[in-house]
């Protein structure tokens, strides 16, 4: 998990804000890019996600699974991303609820 040195509180405060994310149903996934954009960030955290970028020398870590929003969230699915490190400090007091993964829909 990434913050900033001089808040060390701030992944609490960036999730807390959005309360919008309160109760929120989110389900394990791996990244996958779209035509729109290429990598997602954590909502608490700001860790990147991404099935294109690779780590470098001294860069911060590229995650390619995280938790995601379901198929019923206001946005639709894989719209908010959260890393496992804020899942397991924030899940509670975001009242996160965890879902298995949904099937990929069938071809046409």
């Amino acid at each position: 998990m990434t913050s900033t040195p001089t808040e060390p509180d701030w992944p609490a405060e960036q999730l807390l804000e959005k309360g919008y994310l309160v109760g929120v149903r989110f389900q394990w996934k791996r990244h996958t890019s779209c035509e729109i954009w290429d990598h997602d960030h954590c909502e608490g955290c700001l860790t990147t996600f991404s099935e294109h970028f690779e780590e470098g020398p001294g860069s911060d870590p590229i995650l390619r699974e995280g938790f995601t929003t379901c198929s019923d969230y206001v946005h639709g699915s894989d719209y908010a991303w959260v890393c496992p490190d804020c899942w397991e400090t924030f899940k509670d007091a975001m009242k996160w609820v965890l879902v298995p993964t949904e099937p990929a829909a069938a071809p046409a």
